[in-house]
């Protein structure tokens, strides 16, 4: 139940505007530290276990890496918005130039 807490009421929170605010890497280190914690108590695993056995057995990523994909998906939004508004602009100055034409 701890899994299903963390990964739909506190990574949504933390991940909102993620994309677009700037982390260090203290902060991120911190979120990963908090992160394994919680996965420590939802699995009742020991100190010593590995981050990464925690993370494989949660099905969790790092924070960097779900800031990477934050920010690669708002770049590909900004891209596919700048080519639409591109497309537009080209179609209405064809129609302008095809309404000079007649």
């Amino acid at each position: 139940m701890l899994r299903e807490v963390w990964k739909s009421m506190a990574i949504p929170s933390i991940m909102c505007d993620m994309d677009v605010t700037a982390w260090n890497e203290s902060e991120i280190d911190k979120l990963d530290v908090g992160q394994n914690r919680v996965a420590r108590m939802a699995l009742n695993a020991p100190r010593y276990t590995a981050a990464e056995v925690l993370r494989g057995d949660m099905g969790w990523n790092i924070f960097r890496e779900r800031q990477i994909k934050a920010t690669l998906k708002q770049m590909e939004k900004e891209v596919h918005k700048n080519d639409k508004e591109k497309w537009i602009t080209s179609y209405m100055e064809d129609e302008k130039e095809w309404e000079e034409s007649k």
